[in-house]
């Protein structure tokens, strides 16, 4: 598997994990809390989890893509 393949894989990776760290400690606390920001790097506190869905697609179409051999 090439080099670009694994470092876009990872780092798509990490963002998502990072964005639903920050989404889902914002929903919980029901506070937007400074490491929340940081998380997610960025106060969408209203749209947050619209924002969050949205992200899923992309995430899990090139999953998806990835597995069918495109």
């Amino acid at each position: 598997m090439p080099a670009t393949v694994i470092a876009s894989f990872t780092l798509i990776t990490l963002a998502l994990v990072f964005y639903t760290l920050g989404v889902w400690a914002e929903r919980v606390a029901r506070d937007l809390k400074r490491w929340h920001v940081v998380a997610f790097w960025t106060g969408f506190h209203r749209y947050s989890l619209v924002v969050w869905c949205v992200w899923l697609v992309p995430y899990f179409g090139g999953m998806y893509l990835g597995m069918r051999g495109r």
